[in-house]
């Protein structure tokens, strides 16, 4: 995800993509689908391609409709800058075309991540065919083994383990897998299930953010999964949220890491290596200050009024290890041990919000 909505083009579909969600009906939505598809896909043209311009692409995909009039002035239909906003949809023809010009660029625009998104329509029994249509390692991670040879997609027992493998391959395949889930879920009434999805969704999108197709479109993903999923992941007053300016921060700073990780020769090149690597500090298996600082943390949903008390204090203590992890990492200085400050604090303010709690019922106790 980038730090700033850093061109014209991001920062108009951010825009049609609220205004359409805002409003909220089946066509709005199906057209914010749309905004979606068409960004992913002129954005892979872009990186994929020679061109770096949308005249200059669209003069590669159609160089016939550049030329010039009767008066010898060069003109065009104009379409490409609005397929760069999203205020155009191509055509099957445009698609066909592009595709015999940039590889694979069909496949950005069909992408299963939209399909998967899409809120018109309910996952119900159609789960298992989208993650069919993810990239093998995807399915080997959520199928068992033996069946899928034979063409048979059976779930493992585990959804637990299914899903943090999942989420450890964290492309964009991956985050469509774990929407999946996370829907599913949310469908079959199971809200702690769907939290816990939520949290190793939100991991696996940041894990996404290292590549760079998912970085020239992560403020658009992120709204939409932000709409249409995250809200999904409330369970006892908390849930996952995607907060554009901490996962933007968190998202930098891992590239950073996994960059110097791989400058100093202490993982792999691949980018199947970085995502695995990201997925262990995010997990908390690298070490305590990168987790605390990088790793999703749940926060207390707005809109429900009696949060339990526990919850409340599993918030504001995951929001007093992330100060404490943002300032060691600022600091420069190593703390390979939690230190005794932060075990305080996180003491007192438990102790707080509990003796805040006792007073509340001793105060609603007393009859007028």
């Amino acid at each position: 995800m980038a730090t700033q909505l850093s061109t014209h083009r991001q920062r108009s579909r951010c825009t049609a993509l609220l205004n359409c969600m805002i409003e909220g009906s089946d066509r709005n939505l199906r057209r914010a689908l749309d905004i979606l598809r068409t960004a992913h896909w002129f954005e892979h043209l872009l990186f994929t391609g020679s061109a770096r311009t949308a005249y200059a692409l669209g003069k590669l995909i159609q160089p016939d409709t550049y030329r010039k009039n009767q008066n010898a002035d060069r003109f065009n239909h104009n379409l490409w800058p609005k397929y760069a906003v999203g205020k155009h949809v191509p055509s099957a023809a445009v698609l066909d075309r592009a595709e015999a010009v940039v590889q694979d660029s069909r496949s950005a625009f069909d992408h299963v991540l939209f399909d998967a998104l899409d809120p018109t329509q309910n996952i119900g029994t159609r789960g298992n065919a989208l993650i069919r249509r993810t990239h093998p390692g995807v399915q080997h991670a959520i199928f068992e083994a033996r069946p899928l040879m034979r063409g048979t997609f059976r779930r493992r027992s585990s959804w637990r383990r299914a899903a943090s493998a999942v989420a450890a391959i964290g492309d964009l395949d991956a985050v469509a897998a774990l929407v999946v889930m996370v829907r599913e879920a949310a469908e079959s009434n199971d809200p702690k299930r769907a939290h816990a999805l939520g949290e190793l969704l939100q991991r696996a999108f940041l894990i996404a953010s290292l590549q760079i197709i998912a970085i020239v479109t992560g403020y658009e993903l992120g709204i939409a999964l932000e709409f249409w999923v995250m809200r999904l992941t409330t369970y006892r007053g908390l849930r996952y949220r995607i907060d554009f300016i901490e996962d933007a921060k968190a998202a930098f700073h891992l590239r950073g890491v996994i960059g110097g990780l791989d400058d100093a020769a202490e993982i792999g090149p691949l980018e199947e290596d970085h995502a695995r690597t990201a997925h262990l500090i995010l997990s908390g298996r690298w070490n305590e200050v990168l987790h605390f600082a990088l790793a999703p943390v749940p926060v207390i949903e707005s809109e429900c009024v009696d949060v339990p008390l526990e919850s409340r204090i599993k918030a504001r203590q995951w929001e007093i290890r992330r100060e404490w992890a943002w300032a060691t990492l600022r600091s420069g200085k190593r703390a390979p041990f939690l230190p005794i400050e932060l075990i305080n604090r996180l003491r007192e303010a438990e102790r707080i919000l509990k003796a805040d709690a006792a007073a509340s019922h001793q105060r609603s106790d007393i009859k007028p």
